[in-house]
C-alpha cells in the first residue's frame, strides 16, 4: 500500500475495541441462548473495562442475578460487595443503600439454603416455604438494622 493508504489505515478505529454496549449485547445473547458461563465472562469483562461508567452498577446487578439464578449465591454476594466500590455506587447514596439491601438479602438466602442443605438449588426453583423463611429472616434483619440507624 502507498504511504497515504497506510496512514488512512492507521486512522481507522481498531475493530477489536469493544464498547460497553458491544460487550453487553454479547452477554445478553449468550444468556438468551443458555450459555451461562459465556454471559458471566462477558459481564465480568464489562465490569473490568467499564467500572467507571454510570451503567456499571446495572451490569453488576445483571451479573449478580445471573449467579443467583444459577445457585451461585456466594459469587453473587461477592459481586454486590465489589459493586459497593464502583464510583457510580459511591456517588449515589440511594443506589448504595439498594446494593447493601440486596447484599443482606443474598446473605439470608445463602444462609437459609445452607441450613436446609439445599444451597445448590437455583433461586427460581425454591419452594414457597423456603421463600417465606427467607423473607421472614430478611425482615428480622431489616428491622434490627433500622433500630441502629
Amino acid at each position: 500500500p502507498t504511504v497515504e493508504a497506510a496512514q488512512v489505515e492507521q486512522q481507522q478505529p481498531d475493530e477489536n475495541i469493544e464498547t460497553l454496549d458491544d460487550i453487553l449485547d454479547k452477554a445478553y445473547d449468550a444468556r438468551a441462548e443458555g450459555h451461562v458461563w459465556q454471559a458471566i465472562a462477558d459481564y465480568k469483562k464489562a465490569l473490568e473495562r467499564y467500572s467507571n461508567d454510570e451503567y456499571a452498577p446495572f451490569v453488576a446487578i445483571d451479573l449478580g442475578n445471573l449467579y443467583k439464578e444459577n445457585a451461585l449465591y456466594s459469587k453473587a454476594i461477592k459481586v454486590y460487595e465489589e459493586a459497593l466500590s464502583l464510583p457510580a455506587v459511591k456517588r449515589n447514596i440511594s443506589t448504595k443503600k439498594e446494593f447493601i439491601k440486596n447484599l443482606e438479602y443474598l446473605r439470608v438466602v445463602r444462609d437459609v439454603l445452607l441450613k436446609h442443605r439445599i444451597s445448590s438449588t437455583p433461586f427460581a426453583k425454591l419452594g414457597e416455604e423456603t421463600l417465606q423463611e427467607i423473607d421472614s429472616e430478611f425482615q428480622k434483619i431489616r428491622i434490627h438494622s433500622a433500630q441502629y440507624k
